[in-house]
């Protein structure tokens, strides 16, 4: 099975899917506080948590890490 994530950045809150590719389906999915403003490296950090959350309900292994594209 692929997967993907998707995160959505607000003002607000930090929205972020698990996405099964081969089902087409969002598996889990998450929201926590932007508690902005504030640096960019706190925001990233509650992104990869949030993401290795997701990672571990869905029984998927983190241990090669993660590829951000950003645009």
């Amino acid at each position: 099975v692929k997967y993907c994530i998707g995160v959505d950045v607000g003002g607000t809150n930090i929205a972020i899917g698990l996405v099964s590719l081969d089902e087409r389906r969002i598996c889990h999915s998450m929201s926590v506080k932007t508690h902005s403003p504030r640096p960019c490296e706190a925001i990233t950090k509650d992104i990869v948590d949030v993401c290795e959350r997701l990672c571990e309900a869905a029984d998927i292994l983190t241990d090669k890490g993660f590829c951000f594209i950003v645009s």
